[in-house]
């Protein structure tokens, strides 16, 4: 499933860790900047596997959104549950490569989490780090992975992976969300995100939701400048 720009969230999931039974969801929003938008993300289940991808495109407004399909097509043509998440993104590299012109590519963020022990590996594009927090307000980034999509087709992308556990949050995102800045200049950045998270854990994915996209719109204070796309994972 891709999402479509708005707000979205998805049913509850049931997930084994190493702690026992837990419940996942997931919530998010896309905020294209125009009428158009380069942003994406997508969510799909399988009796074993939860998939995860964030991407963003170069660029802005029609151009950009133009090729939202050429990444869609290549993730779910690559997202075979045999493939680890590393060649996944290698897949759809080399997909992307051979429509892109020389002043395109993608950055993108693949995570795959086993249901049946609540391990989630995954591997970064080019993309902004996911960032996992745990209970206890510890920030682990993932940064594990590889280069942008779309340009050097010889890329190869390595992976990382973590248990995830109950009471964790995760949040995948463009760089919209953190790059926005406040009228001094300064950006949001992975601590507003983390902040925001930290001070809410006990929150399910639909409220921390909201409550993120209230800090990042009073934190702005105007018009986004950048298409804005951000998923909250919360095991419970």
């Amino acid at each position: 499933m891709t999402t479509k720009p708005g707000k979205f969230s998805g049913k509850t999931i049931g997930i084994e860790t190493p702690t026992g039974a837990a419940a996942l969801e997931v919530s998010g929003v896309m905020l294209p900047a125009d009428r158009y938008g380069g942003d994406l993300m997508g969510l799909h289940a399988s009796d074993g596997r939860v998939g995860v991808f964030v991407a963003d495109v170069v660029g802005s407004g029609a151009p950009a959104s133009a090729r939202r399909g050429d990444v869609q097509g290549a993730v779910e043509a690559a997202a075979r549950p045999n493939r680890t998440p590393g060649q996944i993104c290698g897949a759809v590299n080399r997909a992307l490569c051979r429509c892109f012109r020389d002043d395109e590519f993608v950055t993108g963020f693949y995570a795959s989490l086993d249901r049946e022990t609540g391990r989630l590996s995954y591997s970064r594009a080019g993309h902004t780090p996911g960032l996992l927090i745990r209970p206890d307000g510890t920030v682990v980034r993932l940064m594990e992975g590889g280069g942008i999509l779309g340009a050097f087709p010889e890329l190869r992308y390595g992976q990382g992976s973590v248990d995830l556990r109950p009471g964790d949050r995760l949040v995948l995102y463009t760089d919209g969300l953190s790059e926005a800045e406040n009228p001094d200049g300064t950006q949001f950045g992975e601590k507003g995100i983390a902040d925001v998270v930290r001070r809410h854990t006990d929150l399910d994915a639909r409220s921390l939701r909201e409550r993120l996209l209230d800090t990042w719109s009073r934190f702005h204070c105007g018009a986004a400048r950048d298409d804005v796309t951000f998923g909250v994972l919360a095991l419970n």
